[in-house]
């Protein structure tokens, strides 16, 4: 609201003031905005990652599986807690991950994609 150059993407994320998943979330979903998304709602979990998206419905949540499936061949699964559901990304996936997102991470974030200092 303050800055009108990021009204456009507020239209795209919210509708009537509630957040959601784009229908075209394939398109915007790139290696940066992957970075950011995992650097502000992903926790590093053992060898995997969970993303939070406690703020969508579960066909979002699958929206955003199949997404990321079909983008960067990361396997995923939907895990639900008591605060709602989490996307849960395994070792091997990780693994596929990293490379396209490290570069994108500001250091002190790097530990959640299990890189140490």
């Amino acid at each position: 609201m303050q800055l009108p150059c990021f009204n456009s993407l507020r239209s795209v994320w919210y509708v009537d003031n509630i957040k959601i998943v784009p229908s075209n979330i394939k398109e915007l979903l790139t290696p940066i905005a992957l970075a950011h998304w995992i650097m502000g709602d992903g926790s590093k979990h053992n060898e995997g990652l969970h993303l939070s998206v406690y703020a969508f419905s579960t066909s979002e949540v699958e929206l955003l599986v199949y997404a990321l499936t079909q983008i960067f061949n990361i396997n995923c699964s939907l895990h639900n807690t008591d605060k709602g559901s989490r996307i849960y990304i395994n070792k091997a996936s990780t693994d596929i991950l990293r490379p396209l997102v490290v570069e994108h991470f500001v250091p002190s974030m790097k530990y959640k994609l299990g890189i140490k200092k």
